[in-house]
């Protein structure tokens, strides 16, 4: 009976409060790469518009025209809320 003891092996048993952790931990995790995201996206758009307040070039680099017929400011009709996106907060306000 020698090399095949693979049928003998047990699967490792797992408590609930270790999957609670597991998801907690990955819960973090996602939460630390989000917001690592958006730091790079506010500084990558902050370099595109410079230290002047035109926003148009911005728009015109991260933008298609054919996005955009899709928007409107208010979200009016059966268009989408311009002002209502976080990257309009971070070009418009610097936030």
């Amino acid at each position: 009976m020698s090399g095949g003891g693979s049928k003998n092996k047990k699967k490792p048993e797992f408590t609930q409060a270790m999957i609670n952790t597991f998801f907690i931990i990955t819960l973090k995790i996602t939460n630390y790469i989000h917001v690592y995201i958006l730091i790079l996206q506010t500084t990558y758009i902050h370099k595109l518009k410079g230290a002047s307040d035109d926003i148009e070039n911005v728009f015109r680099i991260i933008y298609t025209d054919c996005l955009l017929e899709s928007f409107n400011w208010d979200g009016r009709g059966e268009k989408h809320a311009l002002g209502e996106l976080n990257l309009i907060e971070t070009i418009l306000r610097g936030k």
